[in-house]
């Protein structure tokens, strides 16, 4: 009995043991969570009111810069309570957001003696040391972001190089400033600006635009220090005296590059239109085909696609015969180089104060070229201009099923299923002087051609097919796979077997 109770003693203890094990453990356990749970609210509230930022395109916090540097930064997202804080685009609802960061902002600097930051989000290094710039939302100055500003002791030696310091162009022409090297820009980046707009522009990206006569410089500048400057000089000339070699001693006199042109009228170039039985369906204006059909390469289609090819044909052919720039080779015993241009016959064509010829309709103009300084001395520019053929619509086969001939006829035009690439009738413009073609293959064993436009697969593989107007001025060649496959046309579209 007595061993009983001892036993019974035990378990006792043990268990008021355990019981109090529990009742600390729990304590412990509430007295944790008294401690972590206000941290993580705190951490949350502090991550659901916040403004995010991006210093050179990247997001960041930190920027390190030398004394005199200044760099942009810019919202790159905001959080208030948690709800992101839309800043560009358009809403859910489609309405366009009005954000203004100038006005709907503040921007402070803890210390404006190492940098100081504007209301564009623009921060200027001054001298060695770090500070905080912090922007906070005017509506709410729980929602804000802090940037780190580290201005380095070191002193800087910025240095632009480009790859070239100067250039001579034509007005109308462009040329573009590259940069090769910058050293000691702690954000590479540079700005462009003309001394002279009026003779030469020029682009963010440093294209150059000539625009008159004369001289620019373009001042490249780093956009983080003002001090890293380079100097690019613009020489612009008139196209037609550009490569003038001039000579102001010697026997007068003016020689042209070229003394004569056969171009198109204007016109021809600017509508395509689509041919149906011989008669214009509908008129396209070619270069807005020719600007959609970047969208359409990925699937193209067998009409987009046609019509792309005769754009391109159009604008191609119009930058050869839809203008000419007259060209003075050399010029000897003249006070200048200065000359002026009358053409005979204005409504056939026209010619501006540079040598830019437009030819109006079809005949025959004659430009003369006549020194400023003296008059007597002149030299001629024969202007022939032509109903010329501009552009073809045609069936461009890429791919043709192999045909067996039937030799059982007697004529050959008779022996294969001919596929018709074009006719007389689908010559542009319609009413060309000339409106004969030729259409050739590579080679007559893989892909036969007859001679009115037809063309036929006879042995497998690969050729290509040319057509060319009878008048010279018009050609296009495409490759045409001859295999077992069914008949295609514009890559696409399906044309039988």
């Amino acid at each position: 009995m007595r061993e009983r109770g001892r036993k019974n003693r035990t378990s006792a203890t043990m268990l008021a043991g355990w019981k109090k094990a529990v009742v600390l453990m729990l304590a412990f356990i509430m007295c944790i969570s008294s401690i972590v749970v206000p941290q993580l609210e705190e951490v949350s509230a502090k991550a659901a009111n916040r403004i995010d930022f991006k210093i050179n395109g990247k997001t960041g916090s930190k920027v390190t810069l030398y004394a005199g540097e200044y760099i942009k930064f810019t919202i790159d997202g905001m959080w208030q309570n948690g709800q992101y804080i839309q800043t560009q685009g358009t809403t859910h609802c489609g309405d366009k957001v009005n954000f203004k960061p100038s006005k709907e902002l503040t921007y402070k600097s803890s210390n404006n003696a190492v940098a100081t930051v504007t209301n564009k989000g623009v921060i200027t290094a001054k001298k060695k040391g770090t500070c905080k710039i912090t922007v906070t939302s005017i509506y709410n100055a729980k929602v804000k972001g802090t940037i780190k500003v580290t201005v380095s002791k070191k002193k800087q030696n910025a240095k632009i190089t480009l790859e070239k310091k100067k250039v001579t162009i034509a007005v109308g022409k462009t040329a573009t400033v590259k940069v090769k090297s910058l050293k000691g820009i702690s954000a590479k980046g540079v700005k462009f600006a003309s001394s002279n707009k009026k003779v030469a522009t020029v682009s963010s990206k440093g294209k150059v635009t000539a625009k008159k006569a004369g001289t620019a410089t373009i001042t490249v500048t780093s956009v983080v220090n003002k001090k890293a400057v380079a100097k690019f000089k613009v020489t612009v000339k008139n196209p037609d005296t550009i490569n003038t070699n001039y000579t102001p001693t010697g026997k007068k006199k003016i020689v042209l590059d070229e003394t004569s042109v056969t171009l198109a009228p204007e016109k021809s170039f600017d509508e395509m239109p689509q041919v149906v039985d011989g008669m214009p369906d509908a008129v396209f204006d070619a270069k807005d085909i020719a600007d959609s059909a970047r969208m359409d390469i990925a699937e193209p289609d067998m009409g987009r696609k046609y019509y792309v090819v005769c754009a391109k044909m159009l604008i191609s052919n119009k930058k050869k015969y839809g203008t000419a720039q007259i060209k003075i080779k050399s010029m000897t015993g003249l006070k200048s180089r200065e000359v002026t241009y009358k053409s005979s016959n204005k409504s056939v064509a026209s010619v501006s104060s540079t040598g830019k010829v437009t030819p109006k309709k079809a005949g025959t103009a004659v430009i003369t070229v006549t020194s400023k300084t003296d008059k007597s001395v002149s030299a001629t520019y024969t202007v022939t201009v032509r109903k010329l053929v501009t552009a073809f619509q045609f069936e461009m086969y890429t791919n043709l099923k192999k045909q067996d001939p039937d030799l059982e006829t007697r004529f050959e035009e008779y022996r294969y299923d001919w596929r018709q690439v074009m006719s007389t009738r689908d010559v542009l413009p319609l009413n060309a002087a000339d409106k004969n073609f030729t259409l050739t293959s590579s080679d007559e064993s893989i892909i036969k051609v007859h001679d009115n436009g037809e063309v036929a697969g006879v042995g497998y593989g690969t050729a290509t097919l040319t057509l060319k107007s009878a008048d010279g001025f018009c050609k296009y060649s495409w490759k045409c796979t001859v295999s077992d496959k069914g008949t295609t046309c514009w890559y696409t579209q399906s044309a039988g077997d």
